[in-house]
């Protein structure tokens, strides 16, 4: 059964998941590394960590409640970084797609828009 400490402990994870995700991404204006590629960048690598490293120490350390779920759901925020950061990996991996060559119409087939009359007598579709 649910209870205001247990609303507390979710919503709390989950803001100080987005506070901790807005610091690290900082982390990377404030070094200069924003545009750097996605594995050059100090936010991926404290994320990575930070995913993983909360939950590990609220098993290990064995964290008392409800600090050990306020870990486990900052860390399962952070985690979901993760998918952002394969994304783009796997966006820069790959080759980009050749543009589109430009079309040409010819003046002869490029008309006016149809007149009322034409209309009327059912010839535009």
């Amino acid at each position: 059964m649910a209870d205001w400490k247990t609303v507390g402990v979710n919503y709390g994870g989950q803001h100080i998941g987005k506070g901790l995700s807005r610091l690290i991404k900082e982390v990377d204006r404030y070094m200069g590394k924003e545009a750097a590629p996605v594995q050059e960048r100090p936010s991926t690598w404290i994320t990575v960590i930070a995913s993983i490293g909360l939950p590990a120490a609220a098993i290990f350390l064995r964290l008392r409640d409800p600090w050990d779920k306020l870990a486990i759901l900052t860390g399962g925020y952070l985690s979901t970084a993760l998918w952002d950061i394969a994304e783009e990996a796997m966006a820069a991996a790959s080759p980009a797609a050749p543009a589109a060559p430009a079309a040409y119409f010819p003046a002869a087939y490029v008309s006016a828009a149809p007149t009322a009359e034409k209309r009327e007598e059912g010839m535009v579709f």
